[in-house]
């Protein structure tokens, strides 16, 4: 072989050597930039991963917020209706109280000018029985009448007694009591005839019996309600000469003709 011919051949050689050379560096290069970039990619795919994560967990934290939020704003609600509804019933009430008030002052200014003309007075009609009339020119309602004679009481209880209206009491004991001072009376009269007395001494003896006798305690009273409601009372308590027996005169002088007969 010619020796530039071996010469060129390891020249060549060399180069080919350096250039495989080069070209390994070169790959190695690649290889480690590769690497590396993908250990880059691989840390920032990881991070967005973790970012992810924190963003879902976020995610359902601030859903959880939301729903609790949501409740809390139901639950608000419910007690805004409730509220609601309780001040409308207040409300209600409070205007029924004000209307009610209004009638009560209405009615206690027409009660305070209320003109209301009832009296009571009572007299002995028969033996035992005590008539009570509403001498007025106005009913009286919701009556109630208590009277005591000498300790007998009787009562009535009546929805209305108009003016010049009655009520009657009977009194039993009241008659027992009257019918004997008749008896008495006519037995007097009778002793009276049968001694034959002296005209003027006979009229200056007393027919009807004076005094005592013939007093009887009566206490009374009435209790009633006017036109527009209001309560009225009246009462008295007196000695009373219920006794007199002037209303009982020709039924005395038809007992004593009858024993005189």
């Amino acid at each position: 072989m010619e020796p530039w011919l071996n010469t060129a051949l390891t020249w060549i050689g060399a180069v080919g050597g350096f250039l495989g050379g080069a070209a390994g560096l070169a790959g190695a290069w690649v290889a480690v930039t590769s690497a590396r970039e993908a250990k880059l990619e691989a840390r920032a795919s990881r991070e967005q991963a973790e970012q992810s994560t924190a963003l879902m967990a976020e995610a359902v934290e601030t859903a959880d917020s939301t729903k609790l939020i949501a409740g809390d704003a139901r639950d608000l609600a419910i007690q805004s209706n409730d509220l609601a509804d309780k001040s409308n019933v207040i409300a209600t009430e409070a205007k029924s109280i004000a209307e009610e008030a209004t009638e009560i002052a209405r009615r206690r200014e027409q009660r305070a000018t209320e003109v209301h003309d009832v009296d009571w007075v009572y007299e002995m009609t028969d033996p035992g029985k005590l008539e009570f009339r509403n001498d007025g020119r106005h009913t009286a309602f919701e009556v109630h009448l208590v009277v005591y004679v000498n300790g007998e009481k009787a009562t009535a209880d009546l929805s209305e007694v108009s003016g010049g209206e009655v009520v009657d009491l009977d009194f039993p004991q009241l008659g027992d009591a009257i019918v004997h001072l008749i008896q008495d009376e006519v037995a007097k009269r009778v002793q009276k005839h049968h001694q034959q007395a002296h005209a003027a001494a006979y009229l200056q003896s007393p027919i009807i019996p004076y005094g005592m006798e013939g007093m009887f305690r009566v206490d009374w009273r009435v209790q009633w309600l006017s036109e527009q409601g209001t309560p009225r009372e009246q009462s008295n308590s007196d000695l009373d000469y219920l006794g007199d027996l002037d209303p009982y005169e020709d039924t005395i002088e038809t007992l004593v003709d009858r024993q005189l007969g």
